[in-house]
């Protein structure tokens, strides 16, 4: 894996965007059309559209997008790593 402060935050963005997208089209993660994550996790079409080509999304459309795949474990798992980190 790369040392990660080599990547920009563009690089960064970009590559989140790319696993994000993998594990929405594959059969053994959501498997669903970018219309039917669109709905199910109530963001538009445009906007996820540009977070897949882009990388850049809101917060909180991040967030609507995780838990509609059912991957918004990831989130509080990071955010425990964090909280541990300062303790």
């Amino acid at each position: 894996m790369d040392n990660p402060y080599y990547l920009t935050n563009n690089e960064h963005a970009k590559r989140l965007a790319a696993a994000v997208r993998a594990w929405r089209i594959s059969p053994r993660g959501a498997g669903l059309t970018q219309v039917a994550l669109a709905k199910k996790s109530g963001i538009g079409l445009t906007p996820l559209k540009r977070f897949e080509h882009t990388g850049a999304i809101t917060l909180r459309n991040l967030i609507a997008i995780l838990r509609a795949m059912d991957l918004l474990e990831n989130l509080a798992m990071l955010m425990e790593l964090m909280r541990r980190a300062v303790l």
